[in-house]
């Protein structure tokens, strides 16, 4: 979903803002539904184990074109049984009518972009809704029937003290949703965030408190019954997310939309980022590709193992083993060796993963397989 009432100033996704005319807006939602479905008609059918509607902000849709487009969905492959079914959404653009007829019409499963509890951070983030309507977004939920409701929440964020995340972590803990996604605020070039920090008008906390927000939130929610299964997810005992768990463990999926990204049969691809002209592409019934590779055997050995080790449980060996014709040793001796010397990851009886102060420096940790 590429709209948005408003675009925060940390936002480099491929969205836009909506008009204010409701006319213009309800055209242009229309044209992008009906380009989703010449898409996804031109695409080969294939049974969906998981469906996620991303943005954007997929709610300010409606409950009639969300409900086209799952049915389109439903109707193109079909969805397995066990389907789950997600909807991202801003706490401003949830109403009761429209969660009822969602989780009535399928959906199973809602995304808040919460962000923050406090509403001089939301300010900070451009947000534009406040800590009361985020609370009173999720109890809209529950009413509605979602009994599997996923919350986003951000760190790092300028201005943000250490005591203030503690107090939004405990917070949610008293909300009780299944699952807590936990954001680092990454200042991205060309955001109006990032001039705001370029210029000093806004300062971000140190390297010391952004590790110290990180640490709380693993203490502090497993403790209350979250299962720190991914290294930024949280959930509850058989709550985790089945679809993120596809690119953990580097499986195929498809992508419909601009900026969506695709990877089958070791294609990946990426559509035209810019709504307008991915709508002409799709609609003229040509490719709306932007960007394409195929993916060589090693580059797979490599993405497999990165991806994998996010998750707290690491890259099963066997698993990798019949996946990739050898165990990860194989073919990353070396690398492997110095990251358990530096104490970053360690081997357990069937699985290579992070250890506490690998979860720290990941990302290090990720460019060794790059």
């Amino acid at each position: 979903m590429p709209f948005c009432a408003r675009r925060c100033n940390y936002c480099d996704f491929a969205t836009s803002a909506l008009p204010a005319d409701r006319a213009a807006a309800a055209g242009l939602m229309d044209a992008y539904v009906d380009a989703f479905e010449a898409e996804l008609a031109a695409s080969p059918p294939r049974p969906a184990r998981s469906v996620y509607f991303g943005g954007g902000t997929p709610s300010q849709l409606g409950a009639r074109r969300l409900l086209r487009l799952l049915a389109a969905i439903a109707g193109h492959g079909g969805l397995l049984p066990e389907a789950e079914i997600t909807v991202e959404a801003n706490p401003t653009s949830v109403e009761a009518d429209l969660l009822e007829a969602l989780r009535a019409g399928g959906f199973n499963r809602l995304s808040l972009g919460l962000q923050s509890l406090r509403d001089e951070l939301l300010t900070v983030l451009t947000r534009t809704h406040t800590a009361a309507e985020a609370l009173a977004a999720f109890g809209l939920a529950r009413a509605a029937g979602f009994d599997n409701i996923s919350v986003d929440l951000m760190f790092n964020l300028p201005r943000q003290r250490f005591t203030d995340w503690c107090d939004d972590l405990q917070r949610i803990i008293q909300l009780g949703p299944e699952h807590v996604s936990l954001y680092e605020l990454s200042v991205e070039a060309g955001t109006p965030l990032a001039a705001d920090v370029a210029a000093g008008r806004l300062l971000l906390p140190d390297e010391e408190v952004d590790a110290a927000m990180y640490e709380a939130a693993r203490e502090l929610l497993p403790a209350a019954g979250w299962e720190h299964y991914e290294i930024s997810n949280f959930a509850r005992p058989g709550r985790s997310s089945a679809h993120n768990a596809v690119y953990w463990r580097n499986e195929e999926y498809r992508g419909y939309g601009p900026g969506a990204a695709s990877y089958v049969g070791r294609r990946r691809w990426t559509n035209e980022p810019r709504a307008e002209l991915w709508r002409q592409a799709v609609t003229a019934g040509g490719a709306a590709v932007s960007e394409e590779e195929t993916r060589s055997e090693d580059e797979e050995r490599r993405e497999t193992m990165y991806l994998g080790l996010r998750q707290l449980a690491g890259v099963d060996v066997a698993a990798y083993t019949a996946r990739h014709g050898g165990p990860p040793e194989a073919w990353f001796g070396t690398e492997l060796a110095r990251l358990v010397e530096v104490g970053w990851l360690e081997r357990t009886p069937r699985a290579w993963r992070l250890t506490a102060d690998g979860l720290l420096w990941s990302n290090r940790v990720f460019m060794e397989f790059l």
